[in-house]
């Protein structure tokens, strides 16, 4: 998928953030993203780079999918065992703080996924 500015219609690429990781999207024509656009934008872009189990329970939560649409490859990879587990990960996905990249990251492990979706 080729994402581009939705002000100039230019490509999008990877910045740099504070510690010098490329993660932030910056327009290859120079535009100026505000902060909230650029994190969707992050957010799409990193979409594209995850394996297919976590692209899915993505895509369901984004579309508001029930529980029972998930595949048994999602359930099992994601821990999804009851209504909590299910609702944490899909308040964590409907989140400002989803990262598709870290929750790639975290497929197979539970404590990973607590780590990642638990809040207070």
């Amino acid at each position: 998928m080729e994402t581009n500015c939705p002000n100039c219609g230019g490509d999008l690429g990877y910045g740099k953030d504070e510690n010098g990781n490329y993660t932030i999207p910056i327009c290859q024509g120079g535009c100026k993203l505000d902060p909230d656009m650029a994190a969707g934008l992050r957010q799409v872009m990193e979409l594209e780079l995850v394996r297919p189990t976590t692209k899915r329970l993505v895509t369901s939560v984004f579309f508001d999918l029930p529980k029972e649409a998930l595949t048994p490859a999602v359930l099992v990879d994601f821990e999804i065992h009851d209504k909590e587990d299910w609702l944490r990960l899909y308040y964590y996905i409907k989140s400002s703080r989803f990262s598709p990249m870290a929750l790639d990251k975290a497929l197979g492990n539970k404590d990973a996924i607590m780590d990642l979706t638990f809040t207070e």
